[in-house]
């Protein structure tokens, strides 16, 4: 479980300025240069309701946000609630 949790983490961190790349004239772009993994994971447990805004269109045809508030509330079940994103560069 904890595996699939870091993948899911580390996939989300990685699909915004991917998916902003491919499609340069979208506000994705812009968002992914404004705003750090580590604020990205923090807006993601501690905002009360996610938006669609924050996920790219490619990546909610593959998942609902009703599956993603799931997954999230699962993470925050097994792990505790979120403390911090650390840099690990």
């Amino acid at each position: 479980m904890r595996v699939f949790i870091v993948l899911f983490l580390a996939f989300l961190c990685w699909l915004a300025p991917v998916v902003g790349a491919a499609f340069p004239h979208t506000h994705i772009t812009a968002m992914a240069a404004n705003i750090s993994s580590e604020t990205a994971l923090s807006r993601l447990f501690t905002t009360p309701e996610i938006n669609a805004s924050w996920f790219a269109d490619s990546f909610l045809s593959q998942i609902s946000l009703a599956q993603i508030e799931q997954i999230l509330q699962g993470i925050t079940a097994t792990m505790g609630q979120f403390q911090s994103a650390v840099d690990s560069q």
